[in-house]
């Protein structure tokens, strides 16, 4: 192989690698969007969880309030531990 094709196609890997960690970054930042929403939402459904309580609302949607709640709640708890131990594991 000759030099001039060595670094041919030594660019040509850069460029897609650049072209990948530009993709990444903007599935990065789409995630973390998402993540705030979501903890809106589960912000805003424990507003509604502690209203619920002071207020006669129907059984059933207060066991909803309660499904949803705690569906947000583990799914941030699930969320948070997968975060934070793949970054424990590179401190190690």
């Amino acid at each position: 192989m000759l030099e001039g094709e060595y670094l041919e196609l030594c660019n040509q890997l850069k460029e897609k690698y650049e072209k990948n960690q530009l993709e990444q970054n903007k599935l990065q930042v789409k995630c973390d969007q998402y993540i705030k929403e979501l903890i809106t939402c589960y912000g805003i459904i424990r507003m509604i969880d502690i209203f619920a309580e002071e207020t006669f609302i129907d059984l059933q949607v207060k066991t909803l309030i309660e499904m949803l709640r705690t569906h947000l709640s583990n799914f941030f708890d699930d969320y948070y531990i997968e975060d934070h131990s793949d970054t424990s594991d590179e401190d190690e």
